[in-house]
């Protein structure tokens, strides 16, 4: 029942239309490599870094971590002499969208990007990112096939969706569900988080009763859900982001479909309580935040967060934070802002502690280890399972 090849044909189409940018790899990439080089190497300027985040609504507060790391290093004298200043870019806020990462390039005082929530429109950022000689910490996007290229200059501060699947699977499993309906959302992201569970939740023996997908525009679920009510099936597996999410998830309740939801680390945002209400209650994702989070460095950023923003610190906000103070140290462990040593100090880091825990890469750029931890809606609050 599992739509065959759909994940295989999708990144096919994806490196084929990235393929222009790699045969156009010419002297001009090899000279914005070399000049901004130079400009870091010279240490005349500002350190300039990229923020490559959308504006959802409500917001991940990723950026809202950034200013806190970027202004308490200032307020100690900055990086090496120098004032760290971050530039935003509005990323796109819909699965399928784009952004224009030729644009970013040009400016040649940026040494490295942060950030990109979607994996469809960081795959063709990056090859851009890397033929320009840009540093690039992933921040959100998910998908294996990012890293899966090869490049010198991109990392990953979260797990990737091999972890998160095979997490989720085998939570299904100790919870005790045997039969499970599987839905996504046909993005890159949708697909291989699906792709990846079914696989996990077989190997396990649970049987996937069914597996479709939605286009990411649809906003009626209502035919898809018909079909998979008539199953018999002990869960819901979700790989999907908001606000279609949301609206899946009420339209699931309004049909009278009261089987538990599991779905993706994308749905770890206050916003699905907001937008599905009681619709939310019973669905578990996945976290990289411990529970019970009470190191010095945390209890220390809770208050300045609160402080400022006047709100309590999501997880995007805690992953900005430790990326901009990871970058901070990766500038002073070699005293360089180069893209190409900051890239090279990352893939040999051992264990550098920030505030959700060690950070080390494999040599692929892929974080070498995190603990997932899992969260369920109940009456419209986040509580660990325990699990």
């Amino acid at each position: 029942m599992k739509r065959k090849f759909s994940t295989i044909i999708r990144n096919i189409l994806l490196l084929l239309f990235a393929l222009p940018l790699l045969i156009s790899c010419d002297s001009s990439y090899d000279r914005s490599k070399t000049r901004r080089a130079e400009i870091a190497r010279s240490g005349k300027t500002d350190v300039v870094i990229a923020v490559v985040w959308p504006d959802l609504s409500p917001p991940l507060l990723f950026r809202e971590g950034v200013d806190l790391a970027v202004d308490k290093i200032n307020k100690n004298g900055g990086i090496l002499g120098r004032k760290l200043r971050a530039r935003y870019f509005k990323g796109t806020d819909v699965p399928n969208g784009h952004f224009d990462a030729e644009a970013l390039a040009k400016d040649e005082e940026i040494v490295a990007v942060i950030g990109h929530h979607h994996s469809d429109a960081t795959l063709s950022a990056m090859i851009t990112y890397e033929y320009n000689g840009i540093l690039l910490v992933i921040a959100s996007a998910s998908h294996p096939l990012l890293l899966e290229q090869g490049f010198e200059y991109v990392y990953r501060s979260v797990p990737n969706d091999n972890v998160y699947g095979d997490a989720l699977a085998r939570y299904a499993y100790r919870t005790g569900y045997r039969k499970i309906a599987i839905v996504d959302n046909s993005t890159l992201y949708g697909n291989g988080l699906a792709d990846i569970f079914h696989q996990k939740a077989t190997e396990l023996g649970i049987q996937i009763v069914i597996h479709r997908g939605y286009l990411p525009w649809q906003s009626d679920y209502r035919p898809l859900i018909a079909e998979i009510r008539k199953l018999d099936f002990d869960a819901v597996f979700m790989a999907a982001v908001l606000p279609q999410a949301a609206t899946f998830l009420q339209q699931l309740r309004q049909m009278h479909v009261k089987a538990p939801v599991i779905s993706g680390d994308a749905l770890n945002s206050r916003e699905l309580i907001s937008l599905a209400g009681d619709a939310a209650n019973g669905t578990v994702f996945p976290t990289i935040v411990p529970p019970h989070l009470s190191n010095t460095d945390y209890l220390d950023f809770e208050t300045s967060f609160n402080k400022r923003f006047n709100q309590a610190p999501d997880q995007y906000a805690i992953l900005g934070y430790d990326i901009v103070n990871l970058l901070k140290y990766a500038m002073t462990a070699n005293k360089s802002t180069v893209p190409f040593v900051l890239a090279s100090t990352l893939r040999h880091i051992e264990d550098w502690q920030g505030i959700l825990g060690d950070y080390a890469f494999n040599d692929d750029g892929e974080l070498a280890e995190r603990e997932v931890y899992f969260i369920r809606v109940h009456d419209g609050q986040f509580v660990y399972t325990g699990e």
